[in-house]
């Protein structure tokens, strides 16, 4: 059986670009037992929620050319919010930008850049 310091160092050595998504494995296994699919809510119960004024949140990730993205649905008191944020490595920096998405087709964005090459 793996230890946990054979598992601290696979995270030592993995690369820059898979740290978002380990991060993210690693953090849903806190939970333990993992969550059964079959005690979250389904698309009807959150579809009511959200009739009733309840905030309702829904978001997916993945990869695109090189560009992790993160994608979070918000609904508030039938008010959405659409959150993209996109992070890539670009030369020796660090690119991080989001977008926001409100209500009447307000729109604000920023992009956030690290040198992490010395």
């Amino acid at each position: 059986m793996p230890t946990r310091e054979e598992l601290h160092q696979l995270v030592d050595t993995l690369p820059e670009q898979a740290i978002e998504v380990v991060h993210g494995m690693l953090s849903r296994l806190q939970t333990w037992p993992p969550v059964s699919p079959s005690s979250k809510s389904t698309i009807a119960e959150t579809r009511w929620r959200a009739a009733q004024g309840a905030p309702v949140l829904s978001s997916r990730e993945g990869w695109e050319d090189g560009t992790y993205i993160r994608e979070t649905v918000r609904n508030h008191w039938g008010h959405e919010v659409k959150v993209v944020e996109r992070i890539r490595i670009e030369g020796g920096r660090l690119v991080y930008k989001h977008e926001v998405l409100g209500p009447d087709g307000k729109c604000d964005e920023r992009e956030v850049v690290f040198n992490i090459l010395s």
